[in-house]
């Protein structure tokens, strides 16, 4: 917005005005070791439609990587260290990502960037049975009539962006629901009556089914059964398939699924591996080092960084 002085009636107000009109005109002097290799006429040139290239100027050039912009040979250096199409790594690279992007591409990439992680703070149920005899068995199957649920805390690290979906598929549909509403029991249970019914089940089809993963010690979703027609030719199974054909079916796969897949045989958990910059996550894991024997007073270094999937499903 323009301002406008009545200069006529004040000389003071005039000769403060012309002052100030004066100081607009910048003129900025800089030593010979401020110029840091740029010509000094280069060094306040910054419109090149206006540049008259005097004194000791140099060429114009425009950006090597494609950016568009133009500007004098002497400041290439300068430029690269702001242009947006530069290659550069992850700002998280010393935390274990291994994505190299443009520099524009950062913004988008920090969501998923597998060292971008966070800690669910939030409480896990742990299956205890009922039956002490069955200690040295594998624990029964999630929502089984001869079990309990015990709260226990716990941190489970996440990829930033999974933290919604885990919230609300997790901690408010799942376990907010687990009193009696994800299965309900019949009154008579605790005289032995071993019926119960569903009453929550994900998506459209009531075929699918939430279940628990004891081995990951994790919620997550078993999706309806797909009946496939008998061949006459016989079929093959998924490790018969290329590898190649493997990996773009298992990069439609959630986190939860590739974790627990992994688990299956040595080929499925390479064909999962190969999806960790993508889908995984990557975190620091410190060890505890002792050198009072040596003088010192001991103790913590990253000993490596460890890549796994996350226990986040896709949002119901």
């Amino acid at each position: 917005r323009s301002i406008r002085f009545n200069t006529a009636r004040n000389p003071t107000l005039t000769m403060w005005w012309q002052c100030q009109k004066k100081k607009m005109v910048l003129t900025w002097h800089a030593s010979d070791s401020e110029l840091g290799g740029i010509h000094r006429h280069c060094f306040t040139c910054f419109n090149l439609k206006k540049c008259n290239r005097d004194e000791d100027s140099c060429c114009v050039l425009e950006c090597p990587v494609g950016c568009g912009w133009m500007f004098h040979s002497c400041k290439e250096e300068e430029h690269l260290l702001l242009c947006p199409m530069v290659m550069v790594d992850c700002i998280n690279s010393s935390f274990g990502c291994r994505q190299m992007l443009t520099r524009k591409e950062l913004v988008r990439h920090l969501p998923v960037c597998p060292a971008s992680i966070v800690a669910c703070t939030q409480y896990r149920m742990k299956r205890v049975s009922r039956n002490k005899k069955a200690e040295a068995t594998p624990p029964p199957p999630p929502f089984s009539e001869h079990s309990e649920h015990i709260w226990n805390g716990y941190m489970r690290p996440l990829r930033r962006d999974q933290w919604e979906g885990h919230c609300n598929n997790v901690h408010s549909e799942i376990r907010g629901e687990l009193n009696n509403w994800i299965e309900a029991r019949c009154p008579l249970s605790s005289y032995g009556c071993s019926f119960s019914t569903r009453r929550l089940y994900p998506g459209v089809d009531s075929r699918a089914r939430v279940v628990y993963s004891q081995d990951t010690m994790s919620f997550g979703i078993r999706p309806p059964p797909v009946e496939l027609k008998p061949s006459k030719r016989g079929g093959k199974s998924l490790t018969d398939l290329p590898l190649e054909l493997l990996q773009v079916i298992f990069s439609y796969l959630d986190s939860w699924s590739l974790s627990n897949i992994a688990l299956a045989n040595n080929l499925l958990r390479e064909v999962a591996s190969s999806l960790l910059d993508e889908k995984g996550c990557v975190a620091l894991q410190w060890e505890k080092i002792d050198t009072r024997g040596v003088g010192g007073k001991g103790g913590w270094t990253v000993g490596y960084k460890r890549w796994f999937f996350s226990n986040y499903f896709c949002p119901v």
